[in-house]
């Protein structure tokens, strides 16, 4: 998690790949370094600051919301320091990928100049990826395409998770979820909060990782 950064500052904190995805890490070090400000913000509902939101994994009005406030607050702190960005790029990696793209719809709604965008592994359609993932999309040659990897069906837990918190949906496990893996998908979601910042590690249901719990059965996960 970007916030993670603030915990640098004790000398006693060790950071970890598990738990502060070093990469992003590099990343904004690279980032700074090269003179840009770099405004990141953590996924809502994760990261130490996150006091008591849920994930909102897929959610589009929660998570533009919350970007653009965190890229307002940037710029005044820059303001604050005398400083003006001289232009704005937006950047985000998987569902960093999605967000991206819809914080600069919704920038350019708002008359904000972009100078650049890029998106990396994103999801440029969520639905078209929700009916490949349930195996509702029809694919000619899908003896070619690798395997669904054991975390899409994590993902698809949490996204459902995410929609029935921020869409006031209670009922949507019962509706969606096959009823013999709705008490799994339930500790998956009451597990999320205390893994810091990595998506699926360590994730146990019924006594076996959570990946290899529902390894190859997405497809039969929900209705």
């Amino acid at each position: 998690m970007p916030s993670n950064l603030v915990r640098l500052g004790d000398a006693d904190y060790k950071p970890s790949d598990a738990g502060d995805s070093l990469e992003t890490l590099f990343v904004l070090h690279r980032l700074a370094g090269q003179g840009f400000a770099v405004v990141a913000a953590d996924y809502l509902g994760k990261g130490p600051l996150r006091g008591d939101r849920g994930e909102a994994y897929g959610v589009k009005d929660a998570t533009v919301a919350t970007c653009c406030d965190v890229l307002d607050a940037g710029q005044a702190g820059l303001e604050q320091l005398g400083l003006k960005s001289s232009a704005l790029f937006l950047n985000g990696w998987s569902q960093g990928g999605v967000n991206t793209q819809w914080v600069q719809q919704a920038l350019r709604q708002r008359g904000v100049s972009i100078t650049a965008s890029s998106a990396q592994s994103p999801f440029n359609n969520l639905i078209e990826v929700l009916r490949y993932w349930t195996g509702r999309l029809p694919v000619p040659d899908q003896a070619t395409y690798p395997a669904l990897p054991g975390w899409a069906s994590l993902c698809l837990i949490i996204l459902l998770g995410s929609f029935r918190e921020y869409y006031r949906i209670p009922d949507l496990f019962q509706t969606a979820i096959r009823p013999r893996y709705i008490e799994s998908a339930e500790k998956v979601l009451a597990d999320l909060p205390d893994r810091g910042g990595r998506p699926f590690a360590g994730t146990r249901v019924d006594g076996r990782s959570g990946g290899r719990r529902f390894h190859g059965t997405l497809h039969r996960l929900v209705k």
